[in-house]
C-alpha cells in the first residue's frame, strides 16, 4: 500500500461547501510561505518510515493558486520525494498548460475535490463554471500524460455534509466519468440518518469498477469500503 504524508501549503481548502463555511464563519484561505512549506517537507522526509517513498500530498490551500507552486514541487523533488500528489478543485488544471507544467515538475497524482455533479457543484461552491473546468482539467491531465507516455493517477475526494449528502452518489459518478480510479468519501460531518446516502455513493463507485472507501462514518463500515487504497498520515480535514 502506498503511503502519503499530508503537507499543508496554506490554510483553507481547495474548495468547500460555502453554506457550511458561512455557518463556521471561516476565515479567508492563505498560502504558506515557501520557507514554511520547505520545513514541513523536510520534516516529512526526515521522519519517513512507511515503506517506499517518501510520498507527499499537498493539501489545504488550492495548489494552483499558490504563487510558488512550481518552486514547492521542485523543492519536494530535490528532497527526494518519490510521489507528489495535489489535492485540487481542478478548475485551473486545464488552463494555460497547467497540466503539462504539473507533469513536467514531477506531479503524477491528482486528487479532485467534488461536492456534487454539474450545476449543483457550482452552486455549493459559488464558483460558476467550476464543474465544467474540472472536467476539462481532468481530461487535459490524463491526455497530456498519455501523449508523453507518463503513468499518472486521478482520484477523488468527496467531503459530505448536510447540504450535499443526497448528491454524494452523483459526485462519485462524476468522478468515475472523468477517470478517477479511487474515490474517498469523507462522512465525518454526516448524521446517522444520512448514512444510507453515503452507502449509495460507495455502491456507485463499485458499480463503476472504482475503488470507493469511506472515513468518518459513525457506524460499522461494510467491507471493502473501510479499506483505503492508500495510507494517509498527518491527515487534515478541509
Amino acid at each position: 500500500m502506498i503511503t502519503f504524508a499530508h503537507v499543508s501549503i496554506g490554510t483553507g481548502g481547495p474548495v468547500s461547501c460555502t453554506l457550511c463555511a458561512a455557518r463556521r464563519r471561516a476565515s479567508e484561505p492563505e498560502p504558506f510561505t515557501v520557507g514554511t512549506v520547505r520545513e514541513r517537507l523536510i520534516e516529512a522526509c526526515a521522519s519517513w518510515a512507511h515503506g517506499p517513498g517518501p510520498n507527499v500530498s499537498f493539501v489545504r490551500f488550492e495548489p494552483f493558486l499558490h504563487p510558488a507552486l512550481p518552486e514547492i514541487v521542485r523543492i519536494a523533488s530535490d528532497l527526494g520525494v518519490q510521489r507528489i500528489r495535489l489535492r485540487t478543485d481542478g478548475g485551473a488544471l486545464g488552463a494555460s498548460q497547467n497540466a503539462r507544467g504539473a507533469l513536467s515538475a514531477g506531479v503524477r497524482h491528482v486528487e479532485l475535490v467534488v461536492l456534487a455533479a454539474g450545476a449543483e457543484h457550482d452552486e455549493l461552491t459559488e464558483r460558476p463554471g467550476l464543474f465544467a473546468a474540472l472536467k476539462a482539467g481532468s481530461r487535459a491531465f490524463i491526455e497530456t500524460a498519455a501523449a508523453q507516455g507518463t503513468t499518472v493517477a486521478l482520484t477523488g475526494f468527496v467531503p459530505v455534509c448536510s447540504h450535499n449528502v443526497t448528491s454524494a452518489a452523483g459526485a462519485v459518478a462524476a468522478l468515475c466519468e472523468v477517470g478517477a480510479v479511487a474515490v474517498h468519501v469523507d462522512a465525518a460531518a454526516c448524521r446517522p440518518s444520512e448514512h444510507a446516502h453515503v452507502i449509495a455513493a460507495l455502491d456507485t463507485a463499485a458499480a463503476n469498477g472504482v475503488a470507493g472507501f469511506v472515513t468518518g462514518l459513525d457506524a460499522a463500515v461494510p467491507a471493502p469500503w473501510g479499506i483505503a487504497p492508500a495510507h494517509e498520515i498527518g491527515v487534515e480535514r478541509l
